[in-house]
């Protein structure tokens, strides 16, 4: 994020390898930072409870700011449909379906037919969202988040209309020697961050060569961002 205008830092961004998200023209109130990079932790209220450099956020400062979130939906199904509420709040949306069409099949009760429908619609609904997250994912070039995404969607959708989608993606995925290209390479960068985190700044710079020659990872995004990291562990050299 800078208060830069974008004809200014659009070059900066490019030469420099950005490959990330960069806001241009303002920022927010409480966002200050003098250099890069510069992360902000902010909890579910807003409320920012760390500002500073990446490596320095722990996964304890972090699960401490997390307690109470819900990352899932709340499905308010009512009484009648305790089952499949079960269900649904354990994120299994497959057997929350499942119960959802034996109450319409056996039940003469409209109501509870009406509402079974309605969350049957309604999950199905999130799980197309879910779905178009992938495509996200694959287009900022995050495939490692974006498979993972689609292997938990296949485990909880199955048995609903999603499925042969979702099978046919991930299968897709697993085919394509570009994406698990792109998700090897993220692993190594993720390894090298973490080195860097500990100051091994030369075992840093190995695994991201690795990389930023390796053929495999030719044209891909993630030798771009190892690149962009290597040039920066080599300053620390």
């Amino acid at each position: 994020m800078t208060d830069e205008p974008e004809a200014k830092a659009k070059p900066y961004a490019q030469k420099n390898r950005m490959e990330y998200l960069v806001a241009y023209g303002g920022g927010a109130n409480g966002y200050v930072t003098r250099g890069i990079p510069n992360a902000w932790l902010v909890d579910p209220n807003g409320k920012i409870v760390y500002a500073g450099h990446p490596s320095r956020i722990t996964a304890d400062l972090i699960e401490e700011h997390i307690k109470g979130v819900r990352l899932t939906p709340s499905f308010e199904l009512g009484e009648g449909l305790e089952k499949a509420s079960r269900h649904l709040a354990g994120a299994k949306y497959g057997k929350g379906v499942g119960e959802l069409q034996k109450v319409i099949d056996k039940n003469e009760d409209s109501d509870l037919v009406a509402r079974a429908r309605a969350a049957i619609v309604e999950v199905e609904s999130y799980g197309e969202k879910e779905l178009a997250a992938v495509d996200g994912y694959a287009e900022a070039g995050y495939y490692t988040e974006g498979y993972a995404k689609l292997q938990r969607l296949a485990s909880a959708f199955k048995r609903t209309s999603l499925e042969e989608r979702i099978d046919a993606k991930l299968d897709a995925w697993k085919d394509d020697d570009r994406i698990q290209a792109e998700i090897a390479g993220e692993q190594f960068i993720a390894k090298a961050k973490e080195q860097v985190g500990n100051r091994k700044y030369k075992d840093a710079a190995r695994t991201l060569v690795a990389v930023t020659k390796g053929k495999k990872f030719e044209g891909t995004k993630a030798q771009a961002r190892a690149q962009a990291l290597l040039d920066d562990v080599m300053t620390k050299l």
